[in-house]
C-alpha cells in the first residue's frame, strides 16, 4: 500500500498534462480548419478582384459611361478592402497557429517529463520492494540460523 501512495501525485500530473496536450492539439486543429476557410475566402476574393479588374479594363476600352466607370471603380475598391482584410485575417490566423504549435510542443514536452517521472517513481518503488524482500529473506535466514544453533 505504501508503494502506490508516492506515485499518485505523479499520475495526477500526467493526467493533467495529457489534458493540456489534448486541448492544445484540439485548439491547433480548430485553428488549422479556420485558416483553411480564411485562405479559401481570400482566394475567392482575389479571383473576384482580378475578374472585376479585367472587366473594368474591358469596359474602359469599350467606352463605358462615366457613372458606370465610377461605380465599377468603387466596387473594385470595396473588393480590395475586403481582400486586404481577408489577407490580414489569414496572417493573424497563421501567427496564432504558430503560437498554438509552440504551446502544443511545450505541453507535449511537459507530458513526456511527467511520464518519465512516473516511470522513475515506479522503478524506485520496485527497487524499494526488492530491497524490502531481500531484507525480509535475510531476516528469515538469520532467524532460522539462530533457531538451529540454539
Amino acid at each position: 500500500m505504501q508503494d502506490s501512495t508516492p506515485t499518485r501525485p505523479w499520475r495526477l500530473l500526467v493526467e493533467k498534462a495529457q489534458r493540456r496536450t489534448d486541448e492544445a492539439r484540439q485548439t491547433l486543429q480548430a485553428n488549422q480548419e479556420k485558416l483553411t476557410q480564411l485562405q479559401s475566402a481570400e482566394q475567392r476574393l482575389s479571383g473576384m478582384l482580378s475578374d472585376y479588374r479585367h472587366r473594368n479594363q474591358q469596359q474602359l476600352r469599350d467606352g463605358q459611361l462615366m457613372g458606370d466607370q465610377l461605380n465599377s471603380q468603387r466596387f473594385i475598391q470595396q473588393l480590395q478592402q475586403l481582400h486586404i482584410h481577408a489577407m490580414r485575417e489569414v496572417a493573424q490566423c497563421r501567427a496564432q497557429g504558430d503560437h498554438l504549435q509552440r504551446l502544443l510542443l511545450q505541453a507535449q514536452l511537459e507530458l513526456d517529463k511527467m511520464k518519465k517521472l512516473v516511470e522513475q517513481e515506479q522503478q524506485q518503488a520496485l527497487r524499494r520492494g526488492e530491497k524490502a524482500e531481500a531484507r525480509r529473506l535475510d531476516d528469515m535466514a538469520v532467524m532460522r540460523f539462530r533457531t538451529q544453533n540454539v
